[in-house]
Order: C-alpha cells, then structure tokens, then sequence
C-alpha cells in the first residue's frame, strides 16, 4: 500500500470513505520519497479526488467529489477493471484476519478493533488499548509460588495503571488488548483525539505473565475504518448479541453450569465481571463473579497467619477476560 496525505481548510473537505474497499480516484497529486517510502500528497491548489462504492455495478457515479475534479474519458473503464479485482482480492484478507478470542501466542495477523485509548508509557513506548467485543483465550499460567512474597504477580502488562477516569470509559465485557509500538506513526494523532475502529495489520502477540501483549512489528501498520466497514458491523453484532444475554457475558472460555458446581451466596444476583467492579460507583460492591486464581499468597497453610494482627489473612490473585485483581480473604472468611 501507499500513504495519501491531504490537506484541506475543514474537515467538510476531506474524503470520507463510507466503506472498505471503495476506490478513490486521485489526480494531479505529488508523490515524494522518504526513508524508502512512497507517500502521495494532496495539494488543495491542483488537486482533486473522487469517491466511488467498491461494488461490482453499472453506477459510474462517485458519492463524493472534491471541486476541482474533473473526469477523464478513461475513468469508466479504470473503475469496472477496479472493481472486478476486488471481487478475486477483497480486502482484508480474511485468513489472516482474527478477533480477539482467536489469537495464538508468536504468530502474525490482522486485527480488525476498536481503539478506546492511546498513551505514551514511562519508557517512550506507545501503548493502544484495543477491543472487539470478545474474550481472549486463557493463558498458561507460570507463577513461581516461591517469588510471589517477593515479585507479587502483576495485575497489568504496562508499567503503570490507568487514571480511573480512563479506566471507567472501558467497556466491562470483553477483553482490552494492549498492544505495544516502539514508534510513534501518524494514525496516532486521530486516535488521541476520538474513538475509531481500525484494522491493525500484520502485528503479533505474545504471553507475559500469564497476559496477553500485543506488538506492532516494522512492517506493521494502522488502517483507520469507517464504521460502516463490513468487518466493523460484524463484530458489532457478534458483541450485540453477547451483550443482550446474561450467559454470553460469562469469560467465553468457562463452563456455562459451573454454578451448579459449588454453592454461593447472592443466587439471584447477575454475573458480573471484574471490570463492571473496579468501575463500580461505590466504594463497597457485593457481586457474584466467575474468576480464575493466577496466585495466592502466602502458599503453604502453615504461614496463613499473620503475626502482627493475630488474623488469618490469604492474598488471592483472581483474572477474568477483563481485568486482574487482588483480593485478601481475611478473619472469619479465613
């Protein structure tokens, strides 16, 4: 692909692709060389562009067109050939594109997602927080009981944790991605400034701690997406349908009777995910959740005990696909 650039006095002016794969039709632009890039610019003074829908029709007419524009006897012909192509190469290429709930540790693909956040960490690393509206698959758990009085399991992959003013705009079902960059690219600034979809093409993830990290590679790179986008849609009403029921809201990877296998107070209470608590209004919330332990400490029977205040105290690590928390078990609950 290329990268177009244009410029105009307002937004008004700019193209607004309603779809992937509509075709755009560009003259008198310039072209410039950078690092061994190609980049194509759009001068407001001489340049012009028109819109086109991608699919295969008689319909020659472009839903947007810039003022200067100006057809060209060939351009009927250019768009039927452009059309035909993308009919054999739609884009998107689907067999490497996955949602969240399908990824797999050191492989590469598209990730076609909501951006809900974009900072800058500590180390100069940009970090996108990225969502599609399902769970990630559960990871292999590595903790070293020994470690954990010492190196408590972390309860995120970035360094430090998000204000809870950012934190409570996440959604509560459905895992938040975060998916790390070591350069900044130009799609950033959009995304600091509102919330898009996106294709996040050719990028990789990997298992630290027992969490999922995205990574942009060299080659990767960002494809800001129209909300009407076909893929947009799709998983809209794949999360749609998730969200209208109590049982889909569950982690996608648990048993759906694991009620039915311990008894619990508060039967009649909704299931609830850790995210839905850590936002919660109040500061005391009673709620029924269905979690995984990651770790306890401390590890042996023995050390329960704690000399200082005479109690019974347990620090459980607990995750769900949406956030990972500590809990203390303590007194009588001991």
């Amino acid at each position: 692909g290329i990268s177009v650039t244009f410029f105009a006095n307002n937004t008004a002016l700019l193209p607004c692709v309603r779809s992937s794969g509509d075709i755009i039709s560009l003259h008198n632009v310039v072209i410039k060389v950078l690092h061994g890039e190609f980049f194509v610019t759009i001068e407001k003074r001489f340049s012009s562009f028109a819109l086109f829908g991608g699919m295969v029709s008689t319909e020659f007419r472009p839903y947007q067109i810039s003022m200067k524009h100006q057809g060209t006897k060939h351009d009927n012909q250019i768009l039927t050939q452009m059309r035909m192509w993308l009919v054999y190469h739609p884009p998107g290429l689907k067999d490497l594109e996955l949602q969240l709930r399908n990824i797999k540790s050191d492989s590469t693909f598209d990730l076609v997602c909501k951006v809900l956040h974009v900072c800058e960490g500590p180390s100069g690393e940009w970090i996108f927080y990225v969502w599609d509206g399902t769970d990630t698959p559960a990871t292999e758990l590595q903790t070293l009981l020994d470690t954990e009085a010492v190196t408590p399991t972390p309860l995120h992959p970035e360094e430090a944790p998000l204000p809870r003013e950012v934190l409570c705009t996440l959604p509560c079902v459905g895992t938040v991605l975060r998916v790390f960059s070591n350069r900044f690219s130009k799609e950033i600034l959009h995304l600091q400034k509102d919330i898009y979809w996106a294709r996040f093409c050719n990028i990789t993830c990997k298992q630290e701690f027992g969490m999922w990290k995205g990574s942009l590679l060299p080659s990767s790179r960002i494809r800001l997406l129209s909300s009407e986008d076909g893929s947009v849609i799709e998983r809209l009403k794949t999360f749609n349908g998730r969200f209208a029921t109590q049982v889909h809201r569950e982690p996608m990877a648990s048993l759906h009777t694991a009620s039915d296998i311990t008894d619990v107070e508060f039967k009649r209470a909704g299931y609830t995910t850790l995210m839905e608590s850590l936002t919660h209004g109040q500061v005391t919330h009673k709620f029924k959740t269905l979690v995984r332990v990651v770790a306890a400490y401390p590890c042996q029977g023995k050390e329960l005990h704690s000399l200082l205040t005479g109690d019974y105290c347990l620090r459980l690590t607990l995750e769900d696909p949406t956030a990972r928390i500590h809990a203390y078990v303590h007194k009588d609950n001991a």
